[in-house]
């Protein structure tokens, strides 16, 4: 739960440009919360007369294109056994009926190769796939280190390659599950908190406002655990 203004969830005159998240951070919020079998709710702030600021409405163009390509990432998946990369900027989601893997990438990896040391892809029996392109990726499995995927030879940087990207994935098998969602819950909600009122341990402070953050936080965590 969060506005596009990071600093207001209505409409404040007195915001200044750098106050709106970009649509980037926003996809990637996006992504990092459904990894996490979380629900994105986005707050926008119309005006008097109910319309929507140009900038928000910006925002919401850029995700809805977004998802018009990449959507099968998001709609209908849930957390895998494992939710983000080490790096932070790989995030993992799963359609248990369609038995597909979805990596999203937040970075395009800069030599070509993205390394997915949790996913077990044997040759002959996984598919890789980037949502968007046609082709099949190549990829290679060692044991010791996890599964090298190569990414297609294309400019990430046009309209098809905005934010983030997607591979698809089936007939990999991942490890066991390891960060719960109640943990992760609590280190979302401290990130989301003025500096001033976190604390050093990731656990939310003890302010009325916290404690009812969190008790809607339970409500929502009980319908994935």
């Amino acid at each position: 739960n969060r506005g596009i203004d990071v600093f207001s969830f209505g409409l404040n005159r007195n915001s200044q440009a750098g106050n709106y998240s970009t649509s980037a951070s926003l996809i990637h919020s996006l992504a990092r919360t459904v990894a996490h079998g979380g629900n994105l709710l986005l707050n926008i702030g119309p005006a008097a007369d109910g319309t929507i600021p140009v900038v928000m409405q910006e925002r919401l163009l850029d995700i809805g294109q977004w998802l018009q390509l990449n959507g099968q990432a998001i709609y209908n998946t849930s957390r895998w056994t494992v939710q983000n990369h080490v790096s932070n900027t790989v995030f993992f989601a799963q359609n248990e009926l369609l038995k597909t893997v979805y990596v999203i990438t937040t970075e395009w990896p800069p030599n070509g190769t993205l390394l997915l040391p949790f996913v077990q892809a044997d040759i002959g029996q996984a598919s890789i796939t980037m949502l968007g392109r046609q082709e099949q990726l190549g990829f290679y499995y060692d044991p010791a280190e996890g599964t090298l995927v190569h990414f297609p030879r294309v400019n990430p940087t046009g309209l098809w390659g905005r934010f983030a990207w997607v591979l698809c994935m089936t007939g990999v098998v991942g490890p066991p599950a390891t960060v719960g969602l109640q943990q992760w819950t609590l280190e979302l909600f401290n990130q989301s908190l003025p500096r001033k009122h976190r604390r050093n341990d990731h656990a939310l402070c003890s302010r009325p406002q916290c404690t009812a953050r969190m008790n809607a936080a339970g409500a929502v965590r009980s319908r994935y655990e």
